[in-house]
């Protein structure tokens, strides 16, 4: 089952007081008085790979490096004493790939569908803005980075259900092309190729990409799989598929998608992921 919607790390250290010194263009750890509380900050930055991380590094009675994102986005450390400013640097570092991940799903969590006229969806990956108008017949209409949708005066559906009837269309016609494609790769790496894909259902689903129903060879897709980039989309078809010879996310699971993903020439999975953080409920109920 792929589901739709991260804890600090901590490195052990001797437990120690410690202020960060008020010399900025130094940027080291200052060592405080005995029982003192540094409360004092400082701004670091270091690079990753060519891409700059900031964080502000603070002084606490700790025993234990701690790394913090905060919902504004800001990366907070704290660290205990006898640690210069290049191993906190280091540490840092080390853990940049859980950094930018946890900043990845920020601004993902700040850019949701809002299905009313003026909000935002996304329609393959690409956020487009909901335009209503009056209209007969009642229609939608990609135009550029919008997405007008014609409603009659007299009109029982809202805006919401309208567009969720228009992708739930789009999914008829597309995902069972997309199954199609991937079983045809999920049957040449995994040698069933005598065998048929399975039985498909598209269901509205507040909290699951898709579900395997291995018993009865069917997987359940969600039409909302349609707001997705379509690499991101495959990865779901191909998370599904591989629950037929593992019903459950065992390593040997693992192993399965990431030789199917490099089949098929998709980025790895923690990559595919990042673009999976809308909120389904939103998209569902709104």
């Amino acid at each position: 089952m792929c589901r739709g919607r991260s804890n600090p790390r901590h490195f052990c250290a001797q437990e120690e007081a410690f202020e960060v010194s008020g010399d900025e263009g130094r940027r080291s750890v200052g060592w405080s008085g005995a029982g003192g509380k540094g409360k004092m900050g400082i701004k670091r930055t270091i690079l990753v790979d060519g891409r700059e991380l900031a964080y502000v590094l603070t002084v606490k009675r700790v025993k234990n490096v701690n790394l913090r994102v905060k919902p504004g986005g800001e990366v907070a450390v704290s660290a205990p004493r006898g640690m210069d400013g290049c191993q906190v640097d280091g540490v840092v570092r080390e853990k940049a790939p859980w950094i930018f991940a946890a900043l990845a799903r920020l601004e993902q969590a700040g850019s949701q569908p809002r299905l009313c006229d003026g909000g935002r969806v996304p329609v393959r990956g690409r956020w487009l803005t909901i335009r209503v108008s009056l209209g007969c017949p009642e229609t939608i209409t990609l135009e550029g980075e919008n997405l007008w949708v014609a409603m009659g005066a007299d009109a029982g559906e809202t805006v919401g259900s309208q567009i969720r009837n228009w992708l739930m269309g789009l999914s008829q016609e597309e995902l069972p092309a997309l199954l199609e494609s991937c079983w045809t790769i999920y049957s040449r790496v995994t040698g069933c190729q005598e065998r048929l894909p399975p039985a498909l259902t598209l269901r509205w689903m507040v909290s699951r990409w898709g579900s395997c129903a291995v018993r009865e060879y069917r997987i359940t897709l969600n039409p909302a799989l349609l707001c997705l980039l379509p690499h991101s989309a495959a990865y779901v078809v191909f998370h599904e598929l591989a629950h037929f010879r593992h019903p459950d996310h065992s390593p040997a699971f693992h192993a399965l998608i990431a030789r199917l993903l490099e089949s098929a020439g998709l980025p790895k999975e923690a990559e595919l992921r990042r673009d999976m953080g809308l909120n389904l409920r939103q998209l569902v109920k709104g």
